[in-house]
């Protein structure tokens, strides 16, 4: 298009350079090649559909070698060695949506390097078996929700779901990944730390991994019962919508957890203060009833300095305003 205009313009400003200044010329031979390298004007619609979807944005990368026996994706197994627990044998762990046990492992590492102890929970039934496989005893094979029950769930290995619209079938068809409907076993939170975690009141390290679901199981976790030292949950909505992290900031932040960092897709929380100690009981093995009232001191004592924060805003603010978690650059 340019081309052409520019071929007609130089032409006729020859012609018409008698009735013209030497300025008046410049003027139009620019005006016609500005003209030429305009582009048109888009139709609302066309500007609305065509804008490229909101891509995930990743976090930090920690990099390690073979030797070191890291299994995560990014990172999120050595990182949090190095900056949590420091080399600290016989942890306990949960890591609901385990997958293979091993590959991009979050918790292979604790359990099979440093002899932690904890429940590696999978639904899939075509990869359940694969855990016992990498070494590991602690394969749970159910699923977690809000909920207890029989559910249907998609099998299609690493983008297996409870929740059919997290998983991108086209993207299987082009790798060559069937898919299989089943229906498996479901419990909550609550009830699996419950029976794997009897007497427990701390558990040190806790991966959720579950295509989408990460809130859902967060909004029925038992804060009260349960103190938890290091959250890593898998951030990673569906294309175009937004990230989860002023959800998660809103259920954790209350119960005395800070958002530290983004490695890869997932968010990781850590307590702002220690749990309260544990004291176990030889005779029965389960933990003291006042490590419990600890954790529910502590509890009443969040809720409280929340209230006191929403009341200080409304005076400063007014009514109308709420208070709302913004992102910034420590978040991505």
């Amino acid at each position: 298009m340019s081309l052409s205009i520019t071929a007609i313009a130089t032409p006729l400003a020859n012609l018409i350079a008698p009735l013209f200044s030497t300025c008046a010329i410049a003027l139009f031979v620019t005006g016609m090649l500005a003209l030429a390298h305009t582009p048109a004007a888009k139709h609302p619609h066309d500007v609305a559909t065509s804008a490229p979807p909101q891509q995930t944005v990743y976090g930090i990368q920690v990099s390690y070698t073979a030797e070191e026996q890291y299994k995560s994706q990014d990172g999120q197994d050595k990182w949090a060695n190095e900056h949590i627990f420091r080399g600290m044998t016989n942890g306990q762990f949960m890591d609901l949506g385990c997958y293979d046990g091993i590959t991009y492992s979050n918790t292979w590492y604790f359990e099979r390097v440093l002899n932690w102890t904890g429940i590696c929970v999978e639904p899939n039934p075509n990869v359940f078996p694969r855990i016992a496989q990498a070494g590991r005893q602690s394969g749970v094979q159910l699923a977690v929700s809000d909920r207890r029950g029989t559910l249907p769930f998609v099998s299609a290995y690493m983008r297996s779901s409870l929740n059919a619209s997290a998983v991108d079938y086209a993207f299987l068809a082009q790798q060559g990944v069937s898919t299989t409907s089943v229906h498996v076993s479901v419990t909550t939170p609550g009830a699996l730390l419950a029976e794997y975690f009897a007497g427990a009141t701390v558990i040190d390290y806790v991966n959720i991994d579950v295509e989408q679901l990460e809130l859902a199981i967060l909004r029925v976790w038992p804060f009260v019962k349960y103190c938890v030292r290091l959250f890593n949950i898998e951030n990673e909505p569906p294309q175009g919508e937004p990230s989860y992290l002023p959800q998660l900031r809103a259920l954790l932040e209350p119960h005395g957890y800070e958002h530290v960092l983004r490695i890869g897709v997932d968010e990781v929380f850590r307590r702002r203060t220690p749990c309260p100690p544990v004291h176990a009981s030889a005779a029965s093995g389960r933990h003291s009833r006042a490590s419990h009232r600890a954790l529910r001191s502590e509890r009443d004592a969040s809720e409280a300095h929340r209230r006191r924060a929403s009341r200080r805003s409304l005076r400063a603010h007014g009514p109308h305003h709420s208070h709302v978690h913004t992102r910034n650059a420590a978040d991505v």
